[in-house]
């Protein structure tokens, strides 16, 4: 059985690939004075870390940035009080064709929509997160460093302490000094 799911995700990233080849974006460097909209990526793993994340929402909002955000839960069920959230949508397993390539509308959506910046908050692997961010149209990638998140333009290390907040305040801190200038 192991065999199998590992030739449906080997076709997953074959189709990833490939897609990535042909993706033609213009690459802007961004900082959050510069930047009027974003898009957040992020894999839910606990309360905490939601916590997190919608203080970042609310921070970029703060600075005027349109903001939209799409989370991944490793489960076929999604918590109702995750579904509530205004501007802030989540996908699970069922959102998963049989290759791990997410499916659907929101994905979709996502993945099409014009964005200054993308976060990718997502500090463990997730097909269907690197999936989404890797065929995003964003100006402007930030991830954490990996090879995971090679589509990146900004990789972070967070080697000093991988948690969600450390990861956050980084990025503040290297957008708040990027200077834009036309």
């Amino acid at each position: 059985m192991g065999n199998l799911k590992n030739l449906r995700k080997s076709f997953g990233r074959y189709l990833l690939r490939k897609k990535s080849k042909a993706l033609k974006r213009n690459v802007i460097a961004h900082n959050f004075s510069t930047a009027k909209t974003a898009g957040v990526l992020f894999y839910i793993t606990d309360d905490n870390s939601f916590d997190y994340i919608k203080e970042f929402l609310n921070f970029l909002k703060s600075n005027n940035i349109q903001v939209v955000a799409l989370g991944y839960i490793n489960s076929t069920k999604t918590p109702e009080e995750l579904l509530i959230r205004q501007n802030i949508n989540i996908i699970n397993k069922q959102d998963l064709k049989w290759n791990s390539i997410p499916k659907g509308e929101i994905v979709d959506q996502f993945i099409n929509k014009d964005l200054d910046l993308l976060f990718d908050l997502s500090l463990k692997n997730s097909f269907a997160l690197k999936y989404i961010s890797s065929l995003s149209k964003a100006s402007f990638k930030i991830s954490i460093e990996s090879n995971y998140h090679n589509s990146s333009d900004l990789m972070i290390n967070i080697k000093k302490d991988e948690s969600l907040k450390y990861f956050i305040e980084q990025i503040k801190h290297y957008l708040g000094i990027i200077n834009h200038t036309n």
